[in-house]
């Protein structure tokens, strides 16, 4: 479980670098609250996030997770 915990945060991180580049990106995260969630959203930026990380090898759900963390931290540290 341990490497699946140390796997997941550097998704995470990986994940918050992107987004932390572009406040456009920083902004879309922050405040997303799509009746369908992050994986049926068809924003461009939620494009834009995920060929940016598509070397971390996310499923869907995983991509969506990642987001939803990101947004929790977002949210949390701003």
């Amino acid at each position: 479980m341990e490497d699946k915990s140390k796997y997941m945060e550097k998704c995470i991180t990986n994940m918050m670098n992107v987004i932390k580049t572009d406040f456009n990106l920083i902004e879309y995260v922050t405040y997303f609250n799509g009746e369908n969630g992050f994986l049926w959203d068809n924003d461009i930026r939620k494009q834009q996030i995920s060929n940016a990380v598509e070397d971390d090898g996310h499923s869907g759900a995983s991509f969506a997770l990642c987001l939803r963390e990101c947004q929790r931290r977002l949210k949390t540290h701003s």
